[in-house]
């Protein structure tokens, strides 16, 4: 019994050790689909350079804790956290600054090509800097983050930017997505709201970057890549890009479910071998249909395509629209049973 009973513990631990990677993968991509929704979502705004902002940080922080902290003397991993953080946040307010000034001024996909561009010059600027690794990446650096306050900086972030969205300058960037010329009329400068947005959004994008680089430790050019700003594309526009609580979503979709589909296969092998050694399915539609499942990408790809066709709002939308259809339905019951109960 106690032999049994220490199996059990063995395999709870190596499977919250096996998900400790996951779930803070998840919330490093929460915190950066979040900044960039404040940025499309809030603003209007579709850039594609998105991630250059996450490497910036990332690298910020790294080159903080691993170089100029030591030569200031601070050694305390509480300090070095937070300090690294402070200049990552800094430096992507800094450099997003800079980038709005011309960025901004363009508008749809001129915007979208001109902070791509962006991204690809710091990718490759990365790519040429022997000292922070090169094509190498960045490595050594100090795990100085957890789980426990990725989800915090999660929670944080999430609240920060709900109650910025009620704030005047909040609803400046609302009202200027919406109509620029009634922002106008009251008052209000798209301008200046729109780089209000820029700004906040990517400082929120290199305050994931910090806490990416001290989870795992290292950081690649890769980064800053094409690829990977449309993969946080992917994850605000599937969660629901007007809705906060749609980037968790989006986060949970684009992290979460390739993780699960992974073990679909081992899960469905036995079953398939049941039915094939009944005689309910031939053996060559089983290997058709592991062949199928193997292939988490087109699966996950699949499953991308149906929300966004069954509701192209997005997740978050396709949740409330349930949660509505449910109270409407639990309405309904709750009446016909009070006329039942009157009619007796």
């Amino acid at each position: 019994m106690g032999k049994s009973n220490w199996l059990k513990f063995n395999n709870m631990d190596s499977t919250l050790h096996y998900l400790l990677l996951p779930l803070s993968l998840f919330g490093i991509i929460a915190i950066e689909a979040m900044g960039l929704q404040l940025i499309l979502g809030g603003a209007g705004l579709l850039t594609l350079g998105h991630t250059a902002f996450f490497a910036i940080g990332g690298y910020a922080s790294a080159t903080f804790v691993t170089y100029i902290a030591p030569a200031l003397g601070f050694q305390n991993p509480a300090l070095l956290l937070i300090f690294g953080t402070l200049f990552a946040i800094f430096l992507s307010g800094a450099s997003s600054f800079l980038v709005a000034i011309p960025c901004l001024r363009l508008r749809g996909d001129y915007l979208a090509v001109a902070t791509m561009g962006f991204g690809q010059i710091i990718e490759n600027i990365l790519y040429n800097i022997p000292q922070l690794g090169g094509a190498s990446g960045f490595t050594n650096i100090p795990h100085l983050a957890s789980l426990w306050l990725i989800w915090i900086m999660v929670t944080v972030t999430g609240c920060g930017l709900y109650r910025f969205y009620q704030t005047g300058i909040g609803q400046a960037i609302l009202c200027s997505r919406d109509d620029e010329i009634v922002a106008r009329c009251f008052g209000m400068s798209p301008e200046k709201s729109k780089m209000a947005a820029f700004i906040v959004g990517n400082m929120v994008t290199g305050l994931a970057g910090a806490l990416y680089v001290h989870t795992f430790q290292f950081i690649s050019p890769v980064s800053a890549g094409f690829q990977k700003s449309v993969e946080i594309l992917l994850a605000v526009v599937i969660g629901g890009m007007f809705s906060i609580w749609g980037s968790l979503l989006g986060a949970a979709i684009l992290v979460l479910v390739p993780e699960l589909l992974r073990f679909l296969p081992h899960h469905l092998s036995g079953g398939l071998e049941f039915l094939v050694s009944t005689g309910l399915l031939s053996s060559r539609i089983s290997h058709l249909m592991m062949d199928f499942f193997q292939n988490s990408m087109l699966i996950f790809s699949l499953i991308v395509l149906l929300i966004l066709k069954v509701n192209p709002a997005g997740a978050n939308s396709l949740l409330h629209s349930f949660h509505q259809s449910l109270k409407r339905t639990l309405k309904i019951r709750t009446r016909g049973e009070q006329a039942n109960e009157a009619a007796s």
